[in-house]
């Protein structure tokens, strides 16, 4: 689909992939025609605070020609998009600091779920010989819980976009693999009545908090690393445009 942008002297909407290009003070301006271009030039002043080259463009390293005029996700393949031109890595500091936060507080969250669930594995932190059968399970049920539908919130968004835009990618399955995790074992804890005996195992249905949590949280880390990554290569560019300009 054609971006469609304003030319700044008339103010005639125009497609930016055949307009007339003008770049001063690292904006580009776009024209409808040669004389609106020059007109600019005599009188550069005119339309610059509405130029439509002052409007960052945000795009996807996967897919280029997704483009859009605001930070977002890319309706293919789900990544955060990026900004094309400079100035660099505010968003992915912004980006970075939310994952962080999400990061983190899932982290402390997941480790006394994993702990109540398979704590028995570990001699040192068995938990089931101190803690009674029912309330564990409450518990893992409390602290899986913003785990998933908070921390994990932006994988569940990202992938009803996929499904909206026909673009299955890898959040559809991450959304699918913790939901059915999570959202089974919380029938279980709430309405334990409903199994049938013959699934139960020592008369406890068996429960998966501890998988959407663990996975919840690794996949909130490596978005982190990757935002941080980005954040990183657009302070080193800016520190070489810096170093250029001197």
């Amino acid at each position: 689909m054609a971006q469609k942008i304003k030319d700044p002297i008339c103010e005639m909407e125009i497609d930016a992939a055949k307009a007339i290009k003008l770049t001063q003070g690292g904006i580009t301006y776009y024209f409808c025609s040669e004389g609106c271009r020059q007109k600019f030039l005599k009188k550069p002043s005119v339309g610059k605070s509405e130029a439509p080259g002052n409007k960052s463009i945000y795009t996807c390293p996967m897919h280029p020609e997704i483009e859009q005029d605001k930070p977002g996700d890319c309706p293919k393949c789900g990544m955060n998009l990026e900004r094309k031109a400079a100035p660099i890595g505010e968003e992915d500091n912004k980006e970075a600091r939310i994952l962080s936060r999400k990061f983190w507080i899932g982290l402390i969250l997941a480790f006394p779920v994993f702990l109540l669930a398979l704590g028995e594995m570990i001699p040192v932190f068995n938990l089931k010989a101190f803690i009674p059968s029912n309330f564990s399970r409450w518990m893992q049920f409390i602290f899986a819980t913003p785990i998933v539908l908070w921390a994990g919130n932006i994988f569940f968004i990202r992938a009803w976009r996929s499904v909206l835009n026909k673009s299955l990618n890898m959040f559809t399955l991450i959304a699918m693999g913790v939901g059915a995790a999570y959202g089974f074992s919380s029938i279980a804890v709430l309405f334990p009545d409903i199994f049938p005996q013959s699934l139960k195992t020592h008369g406890e249905i068996g429960l998966y908090f501890e998988a959407a949590a663990v996975i919840t949280v690794l996949v909130l880390m490596g978005q982190l690393l990757e935002a941080k990554a980005r954040s990183r290569t657009g302070q080193a560019i800016k520190a070489l445009l810096g170093l250029a300009a001197k």
